[in-house]
């Protein structure tokens, strides 16, 4: 329900988020917040190095955090303050059971005095520490109707922050489209006001979610864009973008070059306080020394990757992986004690439920053992089965597959020659008509040249060189030899190749053969050829049956049939 509803209002307010968002942020700078405006110069200072330290010293950050409470106790902003500094640096440690205690602390306090830029960095902190979607959801829906209603008093890393914790969830709800948004927001806003760091972050995000959709190309795109950003402005900062870009780099098989790039990874992680995702290195790593078949360094690296785990889900992982480790060099009896440890844990993190499932296996392992060798056989031979299966039913898709293309491209050959024949006789309708319209075209002007003519045998001699000049205009109208050129022209564009084919077939053919058949061919009945042409009906007939012989055909051939099949 809570997904649900945050699509809803998603659609109601996020073009208006935007556009306060941006009207806010072309108002203010970095350094711009209404809860600042009397804050003393020396507490903007601390309160940077608390923010500073955070993500780079957090022990320093909060024996800053801890002097300045101490300094200033009596001040309920220094305690918001030194609240905020406690809590993004438990987060740093990984602590986020405090971190989430102090970040609310810090939001009840910040809330009490108006301190708003202070309460949403705090809800922000309380987002990113929870486990709860729900009170994810709760808490950004909130914070975005804060900086909706006051945009203005925000700094720019603050609303960058809320753009990527909301691309964050999405993400986590696989809601990629919406997470495409808001890291596509974020890397615009931070682009513009020049946070080249925050930029790299968001094109790494927007990587991951293209990784997620299998856009694997443009993934790696947007995983390049964000080391080539970050390495120009913060290289120590590039550890994740690697880690990111390795991991893409698996999915397309592209082993050589994931390897360096996580062994890159691990090289900055090693020199920066708080690499992000540091313990999930060596199982990245193992992987790709899996598909490269480089199994001592596989299984030493997810060893490694086991020992390091801190959290019950990356221990699960860990089993995971070494399961599959140890079935791909075939140990299945460690494969097997991998998978059971994991599906222990699994149970006691997530449901009881899955004990009986534990048991279960846990008896199958030992009955496995007293007949190692035909349990072995069987396992050879099922998967023999299904592997023969598998090849069968691909087979058979691939058949179905080959003959309904097959199928389609013939219709679609068909369609395209219907299509193409009607456009064919479409083209011979035109140019009948058009050869009709100009043969009684070129009659009347006959006919109007005849009554000229009588006309000029009684007319006055002053008149007669105009009638002379109006007769010659005639002529060049009625110039037959010009329209058959001109219908001849048109024709050849319909029906290429028509009058060679005919005189390949008879050196006897002449020109009004050729006439008699073009007419022929765009269905012109005896009656209109012979207006055409001038002659009675009867002759049209004759020269069809003298072209028939002509061309050497059949008795029984129609003449009309060899033409349309030209």
């Amino acid at each position: 329900m809570a997904i649900i509803a945050q699509k809803v209002y998603q659609k109601c307010k996020i073009w208006l988020l935007f556009a306060m968002l941006s009207l806010g942020v072309n108002n203010c700078t970095e350094d711009r917040n209404a809860g600042f405006d009397q804050m003393p110069k020396e507490w903007l200072t601390a309160k940077a190095e608390i923010e500073t330290y955070s993500a780079i010293d957090s022990s320093k950050a909060f024996s800053l955090a801890k002097k300045f409470q101490e300094q200033h106790p009596n001040s309920e902003l220094a305690q918001v303050i030194c609240l905020l500094g406690y809590a993004e640096t438990y987060r740093f440690w990984y602590n986020n059971t405090l971190a989430t205690e102090y970040a609310k602390k810090a939001a009840s306090a910040a809330k009490k005095i108006g301190y708003l830029e202070g309460q949403v960095q705090a809800d922000l902190l309380i987002v990113e520490t929870t486990k709860e979607c729900d009170t994810c959801l709760d808490y950004l829906l909130n914070i975005e109707k804060t900086i909706q209603s006051n945009a203005s008093v925000f700094k720019v890393k603050t609303i960058f922050r809320l753009y990527h914790d909301m691309g964050y969830y999405h993400y986590e709800i696989s809601d990629t489209k919406t997470a495409k948004y808001y890291f596509f927001q974020a890397s615009e806003l931070a682009k513009k006001n020049q946070l080249f760091l925050e930029e790299s972050i968001a094109k790494s995000a927007l990587g991951s979610v293209f990784s997620r959709e299998e856009n694997l190309n443009k993934a790696i795109t947007f995983h390049q864009q964000a080391i080539a950003k970050c390495q120009q402005n913060a290289p120590s900062e590039c550890g994740n973008h690697y880690y990111e870009y390795a991991i893409a780099l698996l999915e397309l098989k592209r082993y050589d070059d994931a390897l360096k790039a996580i062994l890159t990874a691990k090289k900055l992680y090693k020199a920066h306080p708080h690499p992000f995702n540091a313990g999930e290195i060596d199982g990245i790593l193992g992987t790709i020394y899996l598909k490269q078949k480089n199994y001592e360094k596989a299984e030493k690296s997810y060893l490694t990757f086991y020992k390091k785990a801190r959290f019950s889900s990356t221990k699960i992982w860990a089993h995971n992986l070494l399961t599959n480790y140890y079935y791909t060099i075939g140990d299945f009896k460690n494969a097997f004690i991998n998978s059971q440890k994991s599906v222990r844990m699994r149970d006691s993190v997530y449901s009881n439920e899955r004990t009986y499932t534990s048991v279960a296996k846990r008896t199958s392992f030992e009955l496995a053992q007293k007949d190692e060798e035909v349990q072995a056989a069987n396992v050879r031979l099922r998967y023999a089965i299904i592997i023969g299966i598998c090849i069968l039913l691909i087979t058979l898709t691939f058949g179905f597959l080959v003959y309904r293309n097959h199928q389609l491209a013939k219709q679609l050959t068909q369609l395209e020659q219907e299509k193409l024949q009607q456009k064919i006789d479409f083209e011979q309708r035109k140019l009948a008509t058009t050869t009709l319209h100009l043969s009684q075209q070129s009659d009347l002007l006959q006919n109007i040249k005849k009554e000229i003519e009588q006309l000029n045998e009684n007319a006055e001699p002053s008149l007669r060189t105009k009638i002379k000049h109006l007769l010659k205009t005639i002529d060049s109208n009625t110039n037959n030899e010009n329209e058959w050129d001109k219908f001849k022209l048109h024709f050849e564009a319909v029906s290429p190749h028509f009058f060679e084919i005919l005189r390949q077939r008879s050196s006897s053919i002449t020109e009004l053969d050729l006439k008699h058949c073009a007419y022929l061919k765009i269905n012109l009945s005896p009656k209109q050829v012979a207006q055409i042409l001038g002659i009675s009906p009867k002759s049209v007939t004759l020269s069809r049956v003298r072209i028939k012989k002509k061309l050497q055909l059949d008795e029984n051939e129609q003449l009309n049939t060899y033409l349309q099949s030209i």
